[in-house]
């Protein structure tokens, strides 16, 4: 189920990412498309790396942010996303402007991703679109 809850969220992402700025700018509903979308390929991604640290005898305490520092030091997933994933998170969790959020789309989506499948590799649970 994970998987496909997983895609699906990042569907809402890339919709909003591949509209022009200027319908993006007027509309609501993809503005929240968006941010929904981020939130709910967070969420299942905080799951599945709660599940993988469990696994692996680590500290499962905490959001997707303290996983991910946890997972980092072990090893498991590149320290690098961190810094990018803290935006990520950032912009999920609150309300900040339209041009904010539509530049960071595309870099949302690689993050996300990037930091999905490490999971799922790790877990051995390919990711498949």
């Amino acid at each position: 189920m994970s998987e496909e809850e997983f895609w699906g969220c990042y569907s809402e992402i890339e919709e909003a990412a591949h509209s022009p700025f200027e319908e993006f700018a007027r509309s609501d509903k993809l503005l929240d498309k968006a941010l929904e979308g981020i939130r709910g390929c967070l969420r299942v991604t905080e799951v599945e790396a709660k599940r993988l640290a469990e696994r692996m005898g680590l500290d499962a305490k905490g959001n997707i942010i303290e996983l991910s520092w946890v997972l980092a030091k072990a090893h498991v997933i590149s320290p690098n996303l961190l810094d990018d994933l803290e935006d990520v998170y950032a912009i999920s969790q609150k309300r900040v402007d339209r041009l904010t959020v539509y530049s960071a789309l595309i870099r949302s989506m690689e993050v996300i991703e990037a930091l999905w499948s490490s999971v799922r590799s790790q877990l051995n649970e390919p990711t498949h679109r």
